[in-house]
């Protein structure tokens, strides 16, 4: 039997050492403390808030897909997760800086050839190749920008010191939401307020 009194001094000792274990607490403000570490910070969240944004208008936008929603919705996840497979077997061999920044620029650029070809197939006399053509560009996009937001949270999670990892992770993680509270009104923009600045 352990005798009660060796008991209470073990406890004892142990409350000390946690009243002398003085465990500094870090918030979302010391991500912009010093200088360097303040440009990480910003441009880890506007990749998240991009990645968010290109990835959920991209979901969004399947309905003025040409052919079946269901088809296009089955393919759209697929080619995201031939993205994230992409970035699985490219991230250490090309380094994460490329890949998620290389990952993006494609993105980019297959978002920017879908309106090219759609603003081709307005004024062709035959527009279903294109819009076909179009469609496909636009799941490039979705590959592209899905492998972009699982390469950006390997980036984050080593960008950020070890006292601050959580901390910068959750920081981005909410500057994504930004971008997919946005996205459905980025959606709507092509409809509305372009056509306002193309009769300009």
């Amino acid at each position: 039997e352990v005798d009660d009194h060796l008991l209470e001094k073990v406890e004892a000792d142990i409350l000390k050492k946690d009243d002398e274990t003085n465990v500094e607490q870090y918030t979302i403000l010391d991500l912009f403390r010093h200088k360097d570490l303040a440009l990480a910070s910003a441009n880890i969240g506007f990749a998240y808030m991009v990645n968010s944004l290109v990835f959920y208008g991209l979901t969004f936008n399947l309905v003025s897909y040409a052919g079946s929603i269901y088809i296009n919705n089955t393919i759209n996840g697929l080619v995201g997760l031939v993205g994230y497979v992409l970035v699985a077997f490219t991230i250490d061999k090309f380094g994460r800086r490329l890949i998620n920044g290389g990952f993006m620029i494609c993105g980019g650029l297959a978002c920017l050839l879908c309106m090219a070809i759609e603003e081709a197939a307005r004024k062709s006399d035959d527009p279903a190749p294109l819009l076909v053509a179009q469609k496909w560009m636009a799941f490039t996009g979705k590959m592209f920008i899905s492998g972009s937001f699982g390469a950006i949270y390997v980036f984050a999670g080593e960008i950020f010191p070890t006292p601050l990892r959580s901390t910068g992770i959750g920081f981005g993680s909410m500057c994504a939401r930004f971008g997919g509270f946005f996205a459905p009104f980025i959606i709507q923009i092509k409809a509305g307020f372009a056509k306002y600045l193309v009769s300009r």
